[in-house]
This record gives structure tokens, C-alpha cells and sequence, in this order.
């Protein structure tokens, strides 16, 4: 028979383990809440209902804005930064290794027709094309690479995801936007300097199917942010 310091001792530890039991029960709770109220950038997901354009714009200014930290070239690295993102990746190839790998599902015949026109080297997307490889990271304040959009058949309709191809010719030049004058990459950094920012163009290219055939549409966009 337990006596009755015995029942209070078992009644105190169940009280206990009760009142544990809640309190872990709310940090959960508290943890999952806080959780889903992180805003993550709309334009990084595949699964917003952003443009390309808006995708973009969001995507290289966070680059700018987070990983030009070196005063010397290379003054941040594309590379390293696109290798994390859903589906925009830097591309330094040529012409003909986009040429030898038609997307899925296209006419091969198509494709490499293309190349006899916009896409071949003296096209508008072509030339383009030609020019991903002169990488530039920084030199005199200037940054020059290209992207490409890696395709997922399985995105919603109407979703940029599903263009058999897309890429982009983007340059950055660093800049104080009070002045206009062009900086380099220690200039920027200066942390007297107010007007520090940054000018940014990209051409962007999408071959499109259309029935039997394929067409290649351009776009070129500007935009201009501060430091």
C-alpha cells in the first residue's frame, strides 16, 4: 500500500509531465508559425505566377546586391551564386554545343534549321549566343554572362518552364546614379559613397514551337538599382 507521500510524489511528476508536455506542444507550434510567415522571393519559386522579366530583375539584383563584396576581380562569381537558384543557371558555351541538343520533344529538323537563321552566329540570337562565353566579373565596375532557363516539361500550362529554350545576355555596369559615372568594383564598396549602384541590361531570347515550326522572340529590358 503506497503511502501517502508516495501518492503526492506520483501526483507531482504527472502534474509535471503534463504541463511539459504543453509548453512543447506550443514552441512546436510557435516554430511551424513562424515558419510560414518567412516571405520567400516570389520570383525564385517555380511555382509563382511571375514573369520571366520579374524573375529576372528579382534574381540579378540579389546578386548584385549580395555578393559584390570584393574590391578586386573577380568581384563576385555568377556561377556560384545561379548554381542555388531553381532554374536560372549561368551558360558560357557557343553555339554549337546548344546546336548538338535539341530540347525534348521538338523536330530535330526544326532546331537545327533554326540555326541557318536567328540562332546561327550572324543572327540576332545567334550573336547573342556567340558572345556567352567572354565572361566578365568585374573589370572597370563591369559584369557580362549569360543565363539559361532550365526547362520542366512537368510546370504548369502557360508557365515560362515549359519554353523549349530560353537564354539571356545580361551586363551590369556599376555606377553612381547621382553622377552617372561608372565605378569599379572598390568604388562601389566605398561606404561614403550615397549614389553607389548599378545599371543593369539584358537581352532575352525564347524559341518558341509553333506547330511545325519554331521562332525565336527577343526582349530587351534595363533597370537601374541602388546599392
Amino acid at each position: 500500500m503506497k503511502s501517502h507521500h508516495t501518492e503526492h510524489r506520483d501526483k507531482g511528476f504527472t502534474r509535471v509531465s503534463v504541463l511539459l508536455g504543453v509548453v512543447l506542444a506550443l514552441v512546436v507550434v510557435f516554430i511551424l508559425g513562424t515558419r510560414s510567415q518567412i516571405k520567400q522571393p516570389a520570383a525564385d519559386l517555380p511555382e509563382m505566377d511571375v514573369s520571366l522579366q520579374e524573375a529576372l530583375q528579382d534574381a540579378l539584383s540579389r546578386f548584385i546586391r549580395s555578393k559584390l563584396v570584393y574590391g578586386t576581380v573577380p568581384c563576385a562569381d555568377p556561377v556560384e551564386y545561379f548554381q542555388s537558384h531553381f532554374y536560372l543557371r549561368t551558360y558560357s558555351g557557343g553555339i554549337g554545343q546548344v546546336r548538338t541538343a535539341p530540347p525534348a520533344g521538338l523536330s530535330a529538323q526544326a532546331w537545327d534549321e533554326l540555326f541557318h537563321r536567328a540562332m546561327a552566329s550572324s543572327g540576332f540570337a545567334g550573336a547573342a549566343l556567340s558572345r556567352c562565353s567572354l565572361s566578365v566579373l568585374g573589370t572597370g565596375g563591369r559584369f557580362h554572362f549569360c543565363l539559361n532557363v532550365e526547362r520542366d516539361v512537368n510546370a504548369p500550362q502557360g508557365s515560362f518552364l515549359r519554353t523549349p529554350y530560353i537564354f539571356a545576355e545580361v551586363s551590369i555596369q556599376l555606377q553612381d546614379l547621382k553622377t552617372g559615372q561608372n565605378l569599379t568594383c572598390a568604388q562601389y564598396l566605398e561606404p561614403g559613397r550615397s549614389g553607389a549602384g548599378a545599371v543593369v541590361e539584358y537581352l532575352l531570347f525564347s524559341i518558341q514551337s509553333k506547330e511545325d515550326s519554331l521562332d525565336v522572340t527577343k526582349d530587351r529590358k534595363q533597370f537601374s538599382l541602388r546599392r
